[in-house]
């Protein structure tokens, strides 16, 4: 694996530096997000931010998602009442 300054040398923008935490296996956001910045990829990197690993991830299908409102609702009952309410 490369070094911070190597890697800082070797890929010079976001979409590139996403692109390889990606292949080296990490789950990192989508580009898209206003969380993937480069700075979060660079946190990412040198392990001041977690976020799992490719194959530590196991995503299901669902077959009947919950609508937006539904996921609010929990999403502020859960705001309000802590973990525990779960």
């Amino acid at each position: 694996m490369l070094s911070m300054n190597q890697t800082l040398q070797v890929i010079k923008n976001t979409k590139d530096y996403h692109a390889a935490l990606f292949r080296n296996g990490y789950r990192v956001p989508d580009l898209k997000s206003p969380l993937c910045t480069k700075e979060f990829l660079l946190q990412v990197r040198s392990k001041e931010v977690y976020v799992p690993k490719l194959t530590d991830v196991k995503l299901s299908p669902c077959p009947e998602p919950p609508t937006v409102i539904v996921i609010q609702a929990e999403l502020v009952r859960v705001i309000e009442n802590g973990l525990s309410a779960l």
